[in-house]
């Protein structure tokens, strides 16, 4: 195991996790490593993002799916809705609605009553219709007090607070329709029941890192400290002459086209991380794809470019890089 092991994870831990990324900003980390280095360094990262409030995922592309099919995570749609498919949506926006109702300076009713609006007025002494009214305003509220939301996003999420505080106005069909349109399903039906609400495309090429980047904005307004992604990319690194026959987790590859689609994709996130909130991607590899492997970082100019320049201090990596790379010793 590296010796360098420690101190990386104490940097990233202290400057990243505890401070940079909880405070809105957004990082992507490569680290290049050995089986043992990075099954260690991501699970200590991973318990310690969710002990910090994070909502963690972990996006594994040598497993496949349920249906068999292999999650093509180079696909910036498949990534995104991945990501999006891990979140407990529900217990999020009812966390949203509770904070929300705190600010108006309201208590939830006692005994599960929800947010139903005749208990939630008697229970805090208001008039029923006023604060139908005051629902409707946070709705549209909701919808547009984050210039970072992307139009779709912005009909999603307040179809789903409305469904939360008058529940009479969105059937529980289009409620479903919004959770399966997150997850890139559609069942039939469901685009009807979304174009009801504004919503006329699902979430594919062309929107899917919009509605990314609205989620990270999004998610610290439900009480979450952020979002913390890990990407093992090593199933990439593997070419058909290379792929193991054993059938276990990471045993598969991809084409070369889908591996420069991954790397270009890596590379916007590097580009683009400003653009998220609290947000932090860590993406593992070996070690040979930071130097001679048969697939590595040089077959992409544009990723080469991005992070060969940094410091890298001879005999020991820079904490403080985008890329690390460690070796047993």
């Amino acid at each position: 195991m590296s010796s360098n092991l420690g101190p990386w994870l104490s940097v990233v831990r202290t400057e990243y996790l505890e401070s940079f990324v909880r405070d809105g900003g957004g990082t992507v980390r490569l680290l290049g490593a050995g089986t043992d280095d990075l099954k260690a360094a991501f699970g200590q990262l991973r318990k310690s993002a969710t002990d910090l409030g994070y909502h963690v995922v972990s996006l594994h592309p040598g497993r496949l799916r349920e249906d068999g099919r292999k999650p093509h995570l180079h696909r910036m749609d498949r990534l995104t809705t991945t990501v999006l498919g891990s979140l407990s949506w529900g217990d999020l926006v009812d966390a949203q609605v509770r904070i929300a109702l705190r600010e108006m300076g309201l208590d939830e009713a006692p005994g599960g009553a929800g947010f139903d609006v005749g208990t939630l007025a008697a229970h805090n002494g208001r008039d029923p219709q006023d604060l139908r009214r005051r629902f409707e305003r946070l709705v549209a509220a909701v919808a547009l007090s984050d210039r970072n939301y992307c139009v779709e996003f912005r009909l999603a999420i307040a179809a789903l607070v409305r469904a939360r505080l008058l529940p009479s106005e969105v059937s529980a069909t289009t409620e479903r329709a919004v959770l399966n349109w997150f997850k890139g399903v559609q069942e039939p039906g469901a685009a009807a029941q979304l174009r009801r609400i504004g919503i006329h495309d699902r979430i594919g090429r062309l929107n899917a890192r919009w509605v990314l980047q609205s989620v990270t904005h999004w998610l610290p307004k439900t009480g979450k400290t952020g979002l913390a992604v890990f990407l093992d990319l090593r199933p990439y690194e593997r070419t058909p002459s290379s792929q193991s026959r054993s059938g276990e987790d990471g045993a598969l590859h991809y084409s070369r086209p889908s591996y420069i689609q991954m790397l270009e994709s890596l590379r916007r996130f590097l580009d683009d991380a400003e653009e998220f909130r609290s947000f932090v991607l860590f993406v593992g590899a070996t070690p040979d794809f930071f130097a001679e492997g048969r697939r590595n970082y040089r077959d992409y100019d544009a990723l080469y470019g991005r992070v060969a320049n940094e410091i890298h201090p001879s005999g020991r990596p820079n904490p403080a890089a985008a890329l690390t790379v460690l070796r047993a010793g």
